[in-house]
């Protein structure tokens, strides 16, 4: 019986590392990364006629992993207070949005890929490329409300924690700007987005889900925090 209440309480983290494992096999299932955004049209369509098959299973996983990131995104949202909550619920849905627009137009090329124009292919993959700097608004949206509740002593989450969530804030900010990338690091779908902006992002879910278990018991108070709560 404790076994079973104690894992429960763990749900959070066990949800967190599902959608980790299966959001990172769909994008190595591929094997190939997608051309980047200097690619020929011949190179787009290429990719596509590759391995169609592939392609579909990568977007069946993501597809997969965004069920139990939309439980986290309830669960976070108890996590602030106030207008914050709705603000966070917000940029949760923009970013399952935003992967499910993605995968549509990652997978619907590779199911004819036969018939699929060069130009076609380049247009497309230009569009997708697009979706890495859109999604840093979901995950502004998204963490900011966290790491305000952090800052203002809304949670007893624990400085390390505040401190990551404040990094990916100020990392996602940055990344705005491959909305106006054109080639290297900065350019859309470029490193910057995958894997330094996706792989952070990945990494502060995790966190999120040890840090808020299912009944937070186990949260040790932060110091400041108590010493707020003592009248004077």
């Amino acid at each position: 019986m404790g076994s079973g209440s104690g894992l429960w309480r763990r749900w959070p983290l066990l949800a967190a590392v599902a959608f980790a494992v299966l959001l990172i096999v769909g994008h190595l299932v591929v094997g190939a990364r997608p051309p980047d955004v200097n690619a020929t049209g011949d190179q787009a369509a290429a990719y596509f006629r590759g391995d169609g098959a592939a392609i579909r299973a990568s977007a069946w996983l993501t597809i997969i992993a965004l069920l139990p990131f939309g439980v986290l995104v309830a669960w976070f949202r108890r996590q602030v207070r106030g207008a914050a909550r709705d603000v966070l619920l917000l940029g949760g849905a923009a970013y399952i949005m935003a992967q499910t627009v993605w995968q549509v137009l990652s997978v619907a090329p590779a199911l004819h890929p036969d018939q699929l124009d060069p130009r076609t292919a380049r247009t497309l993959l230009d569009v997708t490329a697009y979706v890495g700097p859109m999604l840093t608004a979901g995950v502004l949206l998204f963490a900011a409300p966290i790491a305000w509740a952090w800052m203002r002593h809304d949670n007893t989450a624990p400085s390390w924690f505040g401190w990551l969530t404040v990094l990916l804030v100020v990392e996602q900010a940055v990344e705005t700007v491959t909305i106006l990338g054109t080639s290297g690091f900065t350019a859309p779908g470029g490193p910057m987005n995958f894997p330094l902006g996706a792989g952070l992002f990945v990494v502060w879910v995790l966190a999120c889900g040890a840090v808020f278990p299912a009944d937070g018991a186990a949260l040790p108070a932060r110091a400041d925090a108590t010493q707020r709560a003592v009248p004077a």
